[in-house]
């Protein structure tokens, strides 16, 4: 893994603040060789098969997402392409450049189909409609414009930004339509109409890229003031923000399932994934060598696409938290007062037993099945696989190096993948947090009296449960 559990130690002796649970990589799992000048544009077919790659060099570029081989380029541009866009149906490539025209090509000749002509300006970003009849481009006018994708003619106008119009975006139902400017801000639109909806304030420099969540219910805003930000579409109230690049950030988008975001920097040359819940950096790829210029997730979530001024367009593999099932069967059994329920869902604050332990570990974050007050349990299924039982809660409890192992691996290897590292603390950290009713926060904080959810915690768990699948 990219960040180990030396380096995270070495990171807090050093005094540098390690970063929860963040994986740096910094190889690719392929990388698309064969633009002459920078990539300014991704984008990934509907069906996850192809990658689309826009350049200064004025062309664009259709490749085999699989093997990195070119497919075909698209030329006829004669200034930067600047943007880049499937078709929904796969059927045809939409660009953007600053010859002051986005071109509509065929996808499986390369043939131009129509053109789309901004005279003295020129379109920053283009989008298709989630119907595909439609086009949607931001232009360095001011304004951006919606057109009909079967004739070329615009359909209307959206006037309202101060400044250029440097990205633009569709909600997944199409009814709306999502801008953001060197104005510093971001404006939702209705589609139909052309009227503004709400405007979104907050950032202190250029808004240079948007996105709308999958349910269409939150928009994401990337910024030149480092900071992305996320907002409630339907009210336009502020949620978070994703804090850790150190540069201007370029491009931003949603995962498929809506449970990660993608920020890519221009100044820290990095992309970034982060859990969109909690806003906490989940990984961080840093292999190019220049500024990140644009991202994209695969329709599956599991990859991310960047572009950069290295020429080059680099494919990643996403970190995947997985959270295992754990069904308890149980039966009420009187006496075991450790095992009882806690009131108001808090842990127990109690003196640290392996039996405290285990009934941590079978806490809220492994979605416990269970019923009554207090428990003999019979045994548990791990995913729906039956694991050892043992015969009472207490011989269960106490049975570390039998029955309990499987739970305490469970929880130390939070993200199952067969190592307990820092991978696992953002994990503990996330799901458990800390606990505020018990004065030693026990429940993430495993070494005692330090107050902090730290890499020595992790040390701790590592130490006293090892890996579930060393056994």
């Amino acid at each position: 893994m990219g960040r180990t559990i030396l380096s995270a130690m070495l990171c807090l002796f050093m005094g540098v603040a390690a970063v929860y649970g963040e994986d740096v990589v910094t190889e690719a799992i392929l990388t698309f060789s064969g633009h002459t000048h920078w990539v300014n544009s991704v984008a990934f077919s509907a069906d996850g098969t192809k990658v689309l790659t826009g350049s200064d060099d004025k062309t664009a570029k259709l490749w085999n997402a699989a093997t990195g081989s070119v497919i075909r380029t698209f030329s006829g541009h004669t200034n930067d392409v600047m943007s880049v866009a499937f078709s929904p149906d796969g059927t045809k490539v939409l660009t953007g450049s600053r010859d002051g025209t986005a071109i509509l090509w065929d996808a499986a000749t390369g043939c131009v189909i129509r053109t789309f002509t901004m005279p003295g300006h020129f379109p920053a970003s283009v989008a298709f409609s989630p119907d595909g009849t439609q086009v949607l481009t931001g232009s360095y006018d001011d304004t951006a414009k919606l057109w009909n994708a079967d004739n070329g003619s615009v359909i209307r106008t959206f006037t309202g930004h101060t400044w250029y119009v440097h990205s633009v975006a569709f909600s997944p139902d199409g009814s709306k339509v999502l801008t953001g400017s060197w104005d510093n801000t971001a404006k939702l639109w209705n589609a139909a109409t052309g009227s503004v909806i709400r405007t979104f304030r907050g950032h202190t420099d250029a808004v240079t890229s948007v996105a709308f969540s999958p349910d269409g219910s939150k928009v994401l805003t990337g910024s030149y003031d480092t900071i992305p930000r996320l907002w409630n579409a339907d009210n336009g109230a502020f949620i978070r923000t994703f804090i850790g690049h150190t540069g201007q950030v370029t491009s931003v988008a949603y995962s498929p399932d809506g449970t990660k975001v993608l920020t890519g920097s221009w100044g820290d040359k990095s992309a970034r994934v982060w859990d969109a819940t909690m806003g906490e950096c989940i990984r961080t790829f840093t292999g190019h060598t220049g500024y990140v210029r644009s991202v994209a997730f695969s329709p599956d979530g599991t990859k991310v696409l960047t572009g950069g001024s290295n020429r080059s367009a680099m494919l990643w593999a996403v970190y995947e938290i997985r959270t295992h099932t754990l069904t308890v069967v149980s039966e009420p059994f009187a006496g075991l007062g450790i095992m009882g329920d806690h009131p108001g869902d808090t842990p127990y604050c109690v003196a640290r037993t392996d039996q405290e332990a285990v009934h941590l570990a079978l806490d809220s974050p492994l979605n416990i099945i269970h019923g009554g007050s207090s428990y003999n349990f019979l045994y548990w299924l791990i995913d729906g696989v039956p694991q050892p039982r043992g015969y009472t809660s207490v011989d269960i409890l106490m049975d570390a190096d039998r029955t309990a192992t499987a739970v305490y691996n469970l929880f130390a290897d939070a993200n199952g993948d067969c190592a307990v590292n820092v991978l696992d603390l953002i994990f503990v950290r996330n799901r458990l947090g800390a606990n505020p009713n018990c004065g030693d926060n026990w429940r993430a904080d495993i070494v005692p009296g330090d107050g902090a959810i730290n890499v020595l915690d992790l040390i701790a768990v590592r130490n006293y449960l090892g890996t579930r699948c060393s056994e």
